[in-house]
């Protein structure tokens, strides 16, 4: 009998040790049950060059008699990527064989202007009624020819009467227009506000992710942009998994290319990091997820938006905001590639139970906390359990005053 009981005892303290071992190697495996995905796509921000040049017709050096009218036809035609708008100013000026004369009357050379196409300002200036294409000229010139005053006296006779166009452009929008020179343009606006739409899918933990309509220029690129603009682009983000996942984007800072000079990388990153402000909006709730610069100041170190815990079939739409400051000098013209790096990461865990809230999210050290609790209680509750055992044992194995054990 005695023996019996013994062995019975044993037994429970095994079953007890095996049955506390699992319960902790459960706990640590439900802890470790986490998993991530990362996938990566790019867009690509360019700035374009303002640039207009005046096409003139006819010599500087053709001298002119009191009453003359000689041929000078001026256009101004658009050498840069943006469409523009323009305003020219024409500055006259006598020239003899040794140069400009500046103490002649420079009234007494008469340019005529064209009256379609242009609109003289109260300030000198004339103004294209229409916005120039890249490539192209405008229709109208400037102006055709030059008249010679009769009024002029034979102080003027034989010398050179020279013209000057001076010529400023700015980018075809109602508002930079409005805003530098005071004049309304609205009905020329060229559109910089375009939609385009990407997507991406996040097909699951073996799958990972899915660009539309591909991994680079997710988005579309965001072509001459222009200070003072904003360019808006809508991303759907679906999860069509069969479990639920954690997403956030990373946007990284601007790589150095291989054939790249430091004053050009640090140009681009200046621009990205100082002058351009991400947005991103989800378009559900309006929640702004992300406000600020659109790269980091920090080269190693990417932008982290978090865009919440997705269900499995849930699909949301984020709208993506590249705004260009208004102070963007012409030091930043002419940048050939500032590249987005959009990294997406996907978190969640293989378990069933978590689905259910029984289980942490990925990051979430609580459950182990818990888990380290119950097995050190467990453990001191076989301690006490064993040393119990042991006192009675030696009891039972004392002799009783007959002289047989207990």
């Amino acid at each position: 009998m005695m023996n019996t009981n013994r062995f019975t005892r044993r037994r429970f303290l095994v079953l007890t040790s095996a049955l506390s071992a699992a319960f902790v190697l459960s706990c640590g495996a439900m802890a470790w049950a986490a998993w991530s995905v990362v996938g990566h796509a790019s867009d690509q921000a360019t700035t374009g060059v303002l640039s207009g040049v005046v096409l003139m017709d006819g010599s500087q050096d053709e001298s002119a008699w009191p009453g003359a009218t000689l041929e000078r036809k001026a256009q101004v035609k658009n050498d840069g990527t943006l469409d523009l708008y323009a305003r020219a100013r024409i500055v006259c000026t006598w020239f003899d064989s040794d140069g400009p004369r500046p103490d002649l009357d420079s009234s007494l050379i008469e340019p005529t202007l064209s009256t379609s196409g242009w609109e003289l300002g109260d300030d000198g200036w004339s103004y294209a009624t229409s916005a120039v294409a890249p490539g192209e000229a405008l229709s109208a010139p400037l102006m055709t020819q030059v008249h010679i005053s009769e009024h002029a006296d034979s102080t003027y006779a034989g010398l050179f009467p020279h013209v000057q166009v001076e010529l400023e452009c700015i980018q075809a929008t109602a508002r930079a227009a409005h805003d530098l020179w005071g004049r309304s343009t609205a009905d020329d606006v060229v559109s910089t506000d375009e939609d385009v739409d990407g997507s991406v899918v996040f097909l699951g933990r073996e799958g990972g992710f899915e660009f539309h309509p591909g991994s680079q220029d997710l988005l579309g690129t965001f072509d001459d942009v222009l200070p003072g603009e904003s360019y808006s682009r809508y991303l759907a983000i679906s999860n069509t998994s069969d479990a639920d996942a954690s997403i956030t984007m990373d946007v990284s800072s601007v790589s150095r290319r291989d054939d790249e000079s430091d004053a050009s990388y640090d140009r681009r990153r200046a621009f990205l990091c100082d002058e351009v402000n991400l947005t991103v909006v989800d378009t559900s709730s309006d929640a702004v997820l992300y406000d600020g610069p659109a790269a980091s100041s920090d080269a190693s170190a990417p932008l982290l938006i978090d865009l919440g815990r997705f269900s499995s079939g849930e699909l949301r739409r984020l709208r993506v905001v590249l705004s260009v400051s208004a102070d963007a000098g012409n030091e930043y013209q002419g940048i050939s590639s500032a590249p987005l790096m959009w990294d997406f990461q996907a978190g969640g865990d293989d378990s069933p139970a978590s689905s259910a809230g029984l289980l942490p999210v990925t990051g979430d050290w609580s459950c182990c906390a818990i888990c380290g609790v119950a097995a050190v209680s467990s453990l001191l509750a076989l301690l006490v359990v064993l040393s119990r055992r042991r006192r009675l044992d030696l009891d039972s194995d004392q002799p009783d005053a007959g002289g047989e054990p207990k």
